[in-house]
C-alpha cells in the first residue's frame, strides 16, 4: 500500500471541495490533497449551457444512484443525479444561481447554528461571487465564481413574466438581492457563454501550486481512526491502494449521499445498522444519513400555437444557425441552460415570505435527457421547505454498493396540500394574457385534474426530484446534530463535513450557490484553526 503524507485531505472535488481546496492551499505552508472519485472535466461538451440534457444525466459523469421505490409515488424509483467528476454536481446542473431567502439561514440560527444567519452567511456569498452587474450591498464584484444575468431566447420567457405580472406580482427580480419574491429570469453560473463550475473557477486557476495535489478516480472506502481521532482515509486509484494521512483535518465534501456512506462504511453512525452489516462501531452517531431532505417537482406542460419555444431549435436549418451562432460568438439559446426563468411565490397570502418556486423550461420535455418534440414549454412547481425527512443507509459493507436512498416524500402530509395550492397558483397565471393566447391545452393529465383527488393522483403519477438534496449530517447546536456550527463531526477530532449535507433544513431556492457558500465558510473556519 502506497503511503501518502499532507495537512489537509479533503474527498470530493465537488461544488464546496474544489472551494476548500483552493482556499486550504492558497497558504503555501499547507500540503492539500483533493480527492475526486470521478474523472477530469475535459469533455468539451460539459462546458455547453446547452447540453444539460445530455450531460445531467451522462453516466460517465453521474454517480447514477436511484431511490428506494416511493409508496406516495406510487412505488416508482426515481433517478437522483449527483455529479462523479471534477466540479462535481456543479459540472452537470443547470447552472441557475440562488441563494436561498434570507429567512432560511436565519432559521438555521434559531435552531442553534451559531455563525450561520444570513448576516453571518452573506459575506461568504459575495466572496466567491463575481457578478457581472458589478458589486454591491449583496453581490460580489471579484470572486472566482463568475455569475451571468439570466438572457432567455424564446419568447416564451418575455411572455411568461407579463403575464405574472397581469397576476399580481413582481417581475424582473433580482432573486439573490433584498427581496426574493417575484418572477424574472434566473443569474447563472456562466462566462462568456460556458458553464463556470467549481472546477472552472476554484481548481483550474491553481493547479500549479506545488503544495496542492489532485488526485482523480480515487474513491475513499473508510477513514482511518486512532481511537476518537481521524488520522486519514484509506483510497483505491485505478484499482491500487492509498493511505493518505493527513496531519491536521480531513474535510469530507462527497455529497449529501457519499458523505454519510463514507462515515457509516468507517464505523461512524447508528450502531444497531452498523452491527447488523459486520461493521465494527467506532462511534454511535444516530444522526448520519437520517435528515435527508429534497424539493419534490410537479411538471406542468403546455403545448403551444406558435413557434414560441425551443422546439423551433430542433428543426435542421435553425439548429444550425443556433450551433455556428455558439460556437463563434457563445451567443443564442446553446448558451442557456433550459431553465432560464421562473420565481418565487406564496402558496397563500397569509405567509410571510414565499414558500415556492418554479421554474420555466423553454421547452416541452418528454422525458429527461431529452429534446423538445413539440412546440410547448414546461413549468415545473416545488415546495420550498418541505417537511418529509428521508434516509441514507448502506446496503452492505462493500464500498462499492451504491447506498440505500429514502427520500421519504410525502411522508409529511402537508407537502401535499402546500403543493397543491401552489400549482394551482401557476394555474392563475397561465390565464393571463399573452401566455394564455399562446396555449393550447395543458397537456393530460392537465386542468381536468383541479380537484383535490384528482390532483393529488396527478402528482402521486408524475412529480419527481429536482436534484436539491440535502441534510444527511444535518449541522446543530444539540448534541444529535452530526456536526457542531464549526461543522466538526460531534465525537471525533481532524474531521470535518463541508457541503450540501450539513444543511439543518431547505433553503426555498436550487442548492448549488449555498454549497460553495458552505465551502468558503468551511474553508475559513478551518483557516481560523489553524492561523
Amino acid at each position: 500500500m502506497t503511503i501518502l503524507a499532507c495537512d489537509f485531505l479533503v474527498i470530493g472535488a465537488g461544488s464546496a471541495g474544489c472551494v476548500v481546496a483552493n482556499r486550504l492551499s492558497e497558504n503555501p505552508a499547507h500540503r492539500v490533497i483533493l480527492l475526486e472519485a470521478g474523472g477530469k472535466d475535459n469533455d468539451l461538451l460539459l462546458r455547453v449551457p446547452g447540453a444539460i440534457s445530455r450531460n445531467s444525466y451522462a453516466p460517465q459523469f453521474n454517480w447514477n444512484y436511484w431511490c428506494e421505490p416511493q409508496p406516495a409515488l406510487n412505488g416508482r424509483r426515481i433517478f437522483c443525479a449527483r455529479g462523479k467528476v471534477l466540479g462535481g454536481s456543479s459540472t452537470i446542473n443547470g447552472m441557475i444561481y440562488i441563494r436561498g431567502h434570507a429567512r432560511d439561514y436565519d432559521y438555521w440560527r434559531q435552531d442553534g447554528c451559531v455563525g450561520w444567519s444570513y448576516d453571518d452567511v452573506l459575506p461568504f456569498f459575495r466572496k466567491a461571487e463575481r457578478n457581472e452587474r458589478g458589486a454591491d450591498d449583496f453581490h460580489g464584484g471579484d470572486g472566482p465564481l463568475v455569475v451571468s444575468k439570466g438572457r432567455p431566447v424564446p419568447a416564451i420567457s418575455e411572455a411568461f413574466l407579463t403575464s405574472a405580472k397581469a397576476a399580481g406580482h413582481a417581475t424582473h427580480v433580482d432573486f439573490n438581492g433584498a427581496e426574493q419574491e417575484g418572477f424574472g429570469h434566473y443569474d447563472t453560473t456562466t462566462k462568456n457563454g460556458e458553464r463556470w463550475s467549481t472546477a472552472s473557477a476554484y481548481l483550474k486557476p491553481i493547479r500549479d501550486r506545488a503544495n496542492l495535489t489532485v488526485l482523480t478516480r480515487a474513491e475513499v472506502t473508510r477513514l482511518i481512526l486512532n481511537g476518537s481521532r481521524v488520522l486519514g482515509a484509506e483510497v483505491v486509484q485505478d484499482g491500487q491502494r492509498l493511505r493518505i494521512e493527513a496531519s491536521k483535518e480531513t474535510v469530507l465534501s462527497a455529497g449529501v449521499f457519499n458523505s454519510p456512506k463514507i462515515l457509516l462504511l468507517s464505523g461512524i453512525g447508528p450502531a444497531a445498522e452498523l452491527q447488523a452489516l459486520g461493521i465494527a462501531v467506532r462511534l454511535d452517531r444516530a444522526g448520519v444519513g437520517r435528515n435527508l431532505q429534497d424539493h419534490i417537482s410537479y411538471w406542468m406542460k403546455y403545448g403551444c400555437s406558435k413557434p414560441v419555444t425551443a422546439f423551433a431549435y430542433t428543426r435542421p436549418v435553425r439548429g444550425a444557425l443556433a450551433v455556428l451562432n455558439y460556437l463563434f460568438f457563445r451567443r443564442g439559446i446553446i448558451s442557456n441552460g433550459p431553465f432560464c426563468s421562473g420565481g418565487f411565490f406564496r402558496s397563500h397570502d397569509g405567509l410571510d415570505i414565499p414558500d415556492m418556486q418554479i421554474g420555466l423550461s423553454i421547452g416541452l420535455v418528454p422525458a429527461p435527457g431529452k429534446l423538445p418534440d413539440r412546440e410547448g414549454f414546461t413549468v415545473t412547481v416545488r415546495q420550498g421547505r418541505p417537511g418529509s425527512r428521508g434516509t441514507v443507509r448502506l446496503a452492505s459493507a462493500d464500498p462499492a454498493a451504491a447506498p440505500v436512498i429514502d427520500p421519504n416524500y410525502f411522508s409529511d402530509p402537508d407537502d401535499m396540500a402546500v403543493l397543491m395550492r401552489g400549482i394551482r397558483r401557476i394555474r392563475e397565471v397561465m390565464r393571463h394574457e399573452p401566455i394564455a393566447g399562446l396555449i393550447t391545452s395543458e397537456i393530460p393529465p392537465g386542468i381536468d385534474y383541479d380537484d383535490d383527488a384528482s390532483l393529488e393522483a396527478s402528482i402521486r403519477d408524475v412529480a419527481s426530484t429536482t436534484h436539491h438534496f440535502i441534510g444527511t449530517c444535518r449541522m446543530g447546536g444539540d448534541e444529535a446534530s452530526v456536526v457542531d456550527p464549526q461543522l466538526r463531526v460531534r465525537g471525533l477530532s481532524g474531521l470535518r463535513v463541508i457541503d450540501a449535507s450539513i444543511m439543518p433544513t431547505h433553503i426555498n431556492g436550487n442548492t448549488n450557490a449555498a454549497a460553495i457558500m458552505i465551502g468558503e465558510k468551511g474553508a475559513a473556519l478551518i483557516t481560523e484553526t489553524w492561523l
